[in-house]
């Protein structure tokens, strides 16, 4: 045991040292990993949502199967809308200034996914502070998605358009 952390009278963290922990056969963590951090509470307030190790997140799928690192998972069945969020991102990632593409998409999602906010705030972020006369009927077309969205996902889309205004 290398430390424990309080706050108050209620033990929050504790560091081992030399700990294994497994599960089954399974080797959860190895003491040559380092310390191991024992959080310790009685609810779960906040999470992160995202893998805490970004590079090999999508090295396996399962156990046994390796996966190509340009292999693309979707967790939507709508090959269509995939394939708008596909564009939007080799939009981004060409550094391509045709920005009727981007408008092309935005109605394509106006039309057939007005309830879609995040690749319309994809595109804004794009096209942002651009001068193009649509840049304002998109934003508010994000803003339209307020209305009806749980209090949090409101919020989730006030933040993101704070962020590419900044």
């Amino acid at each position: 045991l290398k430390s424990i952390n309080q706050i108050s009278t209620k033990i929050s963290i504790v560091t081992i040292n030399d700990c294994a922990v497994t599960y089954n056969d399974e080797i959860l963590f190895s003491p040559d990993w380092g310390e191991y951090d024992l959080i310790l509470g009685e609810q779960i307030t906040s999470v992160y949502g995202g893998p805490a190790d970004i590079d090999k997140y999508y090295t396996l799928k399962n156990k046994y199967e390796r996966i190509s690192s340009n292999e693309t998972i979707t967790s939507n069945s709508d090959t269509r809308l995939n394939k708008i969020y596909f564009q939007i991102r080799d939009f981004r990632n060409t550094g391509n200034k045709e920005y009727e593409i981007l408008h092309s998409l935005f109605e394509n999602l106006v039309n057939n996914y007005p309830k879609d906010w995040l690749a319309k705030i994809e595109i804004y972020e794009i096209i942002f502070n651009k001068g193009l006369k649509w840049e304002e009927p998109l934003k508010t077309s994000i803003m339209r998605n307020l209305e009806n969205a749980e209090r949090e996902l409101a919020q989730a889309i006030k933040n993101s358009i704070r962020l590419i205004e900044k």
